[in-house]
């Protein structure tokens, strides 16, 4: 299963569920977040509960390129996005992580 979580925090609305399993390794998760000090976190926790899988990347939800390495999703979370970015700019990372296609960089 592959996730996608935007404005991801620290984390913690992904980092407890694949820690918490014996099939942690089947999970792989892309948290995208701006904030350096939720960034630094989220990598933390990921390093302390051995979690090799989980990619934390230190961009905008915005920005397409974030989520290159990331889709096609299986889950995409959002919790939070609402109150960082309009709702034009919310609706085109969605549809690129529903899809495999990805626009070329310019």
């Amino acid at each position: 299963m592959s996730v996608v979580s935007m404005c991801a925090g620290q984390g913690h609305d992904i980092l407890a569920v694949p820690a918490s399993r014996s099939d942690a390794r089947e999970v792989s998760a892309t948290l995208v977040e701006y904030e350096a000090r939720n960034v630094a976190a989220a990598w933390t926790r990921a390093i302390v509960e051995g979690l090799d899988t989980v990619t934390v990347a230190p961009t905008d939800a915005v920005d397409l390129a974030s989520y290159r390495q990331a889709v096609p999703a299986d889950l995409v979370i959002m919790a939070g996005v609402r109150g960082n970015i309009s709702d034009a700019d919310a609706q085109a990372p969605f549809t690129l992580c529903r899809s495999s296609a990805l626009p070329t960089p310019r």
